[in-house]
């Protein structure tokens, strides 16, 4: 039969493999940077480092949301997330770095920078406080990357629809 079908699929998947990130050791001397996502109920955080031009994961991050937490609005929760790879996995190799923070909210640089804050603000800014960050909002288009670096805790929208190129026909 013809196999056409099949070997477009097969160099499609070819491509798709051969650009996607690869896990990476981490480097001292190379600039970090972060990538922070949060749903209802679960926090994540990749460490990546550039390789080769190419923005690679060193380090996948992530939790369950406490229940108290859950609550929380969408932002908070990235805090939290940052928080987590800063000061509980990451401290040693991150302190006294510049680190580029990539979130969908600009709340976080605003935590990170304001002087008038209050409640829980106060408390994460004070957390952030030691820590050189240069917050990027993420925009909407780019937040599908995001979630593809945190398909191990989010169900990754349209997962579907970009198989159909690779599926072999009915």
């Amino acid at each position: 039969g013809d196999l056409s079908v099949a070997q477009r699929a097969f160099e499609a998947l070819q491509t798709k493999v051969s650009e996607a990130p690869i896990l990476k050791h981490f480097n001292r001397i190379k600039e970090v940077h972060v990538m922070l996502f949060a749903n209802e109920w679960a926090l994540s955080t990749t460490l990546m480092q550039e390789h080769e031009g190419k923005l690679h994961p060193v380090r996948f991050l992530g939790r369950v949301l406490k229940e108290s937490e859950m609550n929380y609005h969408p932002a908070e929760k990235e805090v939290l997330a940052l928080l987590l790879l800063l000061l509980k996995k990451y401290y040693m190799q991150l302190a006294g770095k510049t680190s580029h923070v990539y979130t969908r909210f600009s709340t976080l640089e605003w935590v990170h920078q304001s002087k008038s804050l209050f409640g829980r603000d106060v408390q994460f800014a004070v957390l952030l406080s030691p820590w050189h960050l240069k917050v990027q909002r993420v925009k909407e288009q780019d937040v599908v990357f995001a979630q593809l670096l945190q398909s191990s805790i989010t169900k990754f929208v349209d997962l579907e629809e970009s198989l159909v190129p690779l599926a072999p026909p009915n």
